[in-house]
């Protein structure tokens, strides 16, 4: 083997997984089942679900502890939502049809996401690629360029209906200090959220076209609704930026 070809290949996501699946998901506590559709991205960064509603909730990929199917995935308690899956009746399916994914910082504080698929033996397929996954030596071993990709490709998945990034996500991506993530945005010549000292509302309207390298705030009118074109977040340095101010105190500045 050469000593030019790498070692460890990146995970491979499998296409189903990118495509998505048809999923139930359901919670004890709130006794709710929603249709959702569960999917992982082509990089194999984030577990996420779409609601109809298009809320979406993801779930780190080096968060997960463990995935379960079959008899070992978490049963419904509630005899409300055990009604919704039939549970009771004697040809019932519904322990081919469960998945379990078992997030958490650690082995203690666990959280369960329960799933039920529309068809057989898709949660056990499920399952056991997500885990590959999870298992993967650079899942938990990943270089700081990957650390900055997985920023960029988060803020990418949560789109406006015009495709553009709301202001909003770089807050909540970063919310230590809103300041320095201000000052980051302002020296990337991004928009920051505000325009004649209002904040940033919802929901938010572009100010320039996607093809322009970087946004830039007009401060004309009284409008506070601000978006950055996903584009202009491309480069690796507009993201090492906002991560050094946010993280390690650095003061702002632009970067060629």
């Amino acid at each position: 083997m050469s000593l030019l070809n790498p070692v460890l290949l990146p995970p491979r996501v499998k296409a189903y997984l990118s495509q998505g699946e048809r999923f139930i998901k359901w919670d004890d506590e709130t006794t709710i089942a929603s249709p959702v559709i569960l999917r992982v991205d082509p990089k194999g960064y984030y577990l996420y679900w779409t609601y109809q509603s298009k809320e979406m909730e993801f779930l780190d990929i080096t968060s997960i502890r463990d995935t379960r199917f079959g008899k070992f995935a978490k049963m419904p308690k509630s005899q409300k939502l055990r009604d919704v899956f039939n549970m009771d009746f004697p040809d019932n399916s519904f322990l081919l049809k469960t998945l379990t994914v078992v997030s958490g910082p650690d082995m203690v504080d666990l959280t369960f996401h329960n799933f039920v698929s529309y068809k057989e033996n898709v949660g056990k397929v499920w399952a056991e690629d997500i885990l590959a996954l999870v298992k993967h030596p650079l899942t938990a071993n990943a270089s700081r360029s990957t650390f900055l990709d997985k920023i960029l490709v988060k803020l990418k998945m949560q789109l406006n209906s015009e495709g553009k990034i709301p202001v909003k996500n770089f807050f909540q991506m970063f919310p230590a200090d809103r300041k320095r993530v201000e000052a980051a945005l302002s020296a990337c010549h991004l928009p920051k959220g505000k325009v004649s000292g209002s904040a940033l509302p919802h929901p938010p309207v572009s100010l320039s076209p996607p093809e322009s390298n970087l946004a830039r705030n007009s401060g004309s009118g009284s409008r506070d609704d601000i978006t950055a074109p996903a584009k202009s977040l491309e480069s690796q340095s507009t993201l090492e930026l906002l991560v050094t101010d946010t993280r390690h105190g650095g003061g702002a500045r632009a970067r060629g």
